[in-house]
């Protein structure tokens, strides 16, 4: 896994794979874990893709500061523009509960051992839709 991480932050991407070819494309964004420095950049993603729907700031910090390894961002000339949030859960089990709900999920990551990988949303600056960025996080 780190060899793919370190590949996609040179902006070196596996579109495919075959067994007697391993096929490397450059594209021209990168991707890399979020930080907790970058809630400003990733809240403006948010409003500008979901308006009213958006995260608050204590929603991206909640999942940022409970699974850091799974919050990804997409970088073009060192501006972020494209978020990736991600949570491991033990069983979907936990996804039907009464009280679980948009605004609580990122709570269930962590309560049991898991290797249940949940996508939790994807969001990307309008103008570089067209790049596909949100296609390629979701991949990653």
């Amino acid at each position: 896994m780190e060899s793919i991480i370190s590949l996609a932050q040179c902006g070196l991407f596996l579109p495919k794979y075959n067994s007697s070819v391993l096929e490397v494309v450059k594209r021209s964004y990168t991707v890399r874990r979020a930080r907790k420095e970058e809630v400003a950049s990733l809240l403006n993603i948010e409003k500008a893709s979901w308006k009213n729907l958006a995260l608050t700031e204590a929603q991206v910090l909640r999942r940022i500061n409970n699974h850091s390894t799974g919050q990804w961002v997409c970088e073009v000339d060192g501006m972020v523009v494209g978020v990736m949030y991600t949570q491991v859960i033990g069983s979907i089990d936990y996804l039907l509960q009464p009280n679980v709900n948009f605004n609580n999920q990122e709570d269930l990551h962590g309560l049991s051992k898991g290797n249940i990988v949940q996508l939790l949303g994807v969001a990307v600056l309008p103008e570089y839709a067209h790049l596909q960025i949100g296609l390629a996080l979701r991949d990653f």
